[in-house]
């Protein structure tokens, strides 16, 4: 059995400082429980890095003291990843132009959008309710994932089935279960007895942070598989499916505010900033809608 213990101890014993240390055995626990199957693709270099590093230190360790050999495979080198990427520096901060790329995320397409929603229609998969919840409410993973069974049930017991989700910084994120009730209850009843919904999809049930991230990475790889299924070659980015709700928000008629509303953004300006492209045909919509409401009277 994996003994990150003995791993810091050896650290410390080669020369290494106490924080390096801890902070090797924690990556390497990390890197472990996943069996390896980080998502490295959403991470930063430096990142990447440290779990290279980690896992080059254990096997010295390995080599040295005869510990146990993981079974995963290795993380990435961090330098042949930063030349993949195109960046000039294999260490520190992400550069500024994967910040920007990482801005530039576009919504897909409303026949991309109708194909993975018809993909988890069924509910065959555990995490399937959460993507379904999230595209058709607009919720972040994270506030899915987070939500207790006490809460969804009360919000079957409204008669507007209103779900109120708080939110960092005191903003709250308004919707109901009457969007799609039959994934709302999948999720109420596999949560029972759970503290939340991530306990009841990690591998682990418990109701702690290494069950909340280990349900992303679950969500994450049906996500992935359902893209594949649909043929829709996009990156595999969950924060994909917000920037479609907006754009279908307001192409259906909301305003900014409204939107704002049901997406839970702290300012307008971010709601704006989703929608920016396809301002021309927003307007454009608008003003035949107004058009119509002339000629009607």
């Amino acid at each position: 059995m994996f003994n990150s213990h003995e791993f810091e101890d050896f650290l410390r014993g080669e020369g290494y400082r106490p924080s390096t240390a801890r902070k090797a055995a924690a990556d390497l626990r990390t890197w472990n429980r996943y069996e390896g199957e980080l998502d490295y693709d959403e991470m930063s270099i430096s990142r990447i890095r440290d779990y290279w590093w980690a896992y080059d230190a254990y096997e010295e360790f390995v080599r040295e003291e005869g510990a146990m050999e993981l079974p995963w495979p290795p993380p990435p080198n961090h330098k042949d990843v930063a030349a993949e990427r195109g960046s000039e520096k294999s260490r520190g901060r992400v550069s500024r132009r994967q910040k920007a790329k990482k801005a530039e995320i576009k919504g897909f397409t409303l026949p991309q959008f109708k194909r993975l929603l018809e993909g988890v229609s069924g509910l065959e998969h555990k995490a399937d309710p959460v993507l379904q919840v999230m595209m058709l409410t607009g919720m972040r993973v994270g506030d899915v994932l987070r939500l207790s069974p006490r809460a969804i049930h009360s919000a079957f017991d409204r008669e507007d089935g209103l779900l109120k989700t708080e939110l960092k910084g005191g903003k709250a994120h308004l919707s109901t279960v009457l969007s799609c009730p039959e994934a709302w209850a999948t999720l109420a009843e596999s949560a029972r007895g759970s503290q939340n919904v991530a306990a009841s999809i990690s591998k682990s049930g418990n109701p702690n942070a290494d069950a909340a991230g280990s349900a992303y990475q679950i969500v994450r790889k049906r996500f992935r598989a359902l893209c594949a299924e649909q043929g829709v070659k996009l990156p595999h980015n969950l924060h994909r499916i917000r920037r479609t709700v907006a754009v279908l928000l307001r192409k259906s008629g909301a305003s900014v505010g409204e939107a704002q509303e049901v997406l839970g953004h702290a300012s307008e300006k971010t709601t704006a900033i989703y929608t920016s492209e396809y301002m021309p045909e927003i307007a454009a919509a608008a003003l035949r809608a107004m058009q119509e409401y002339v000629d009607e009277k």
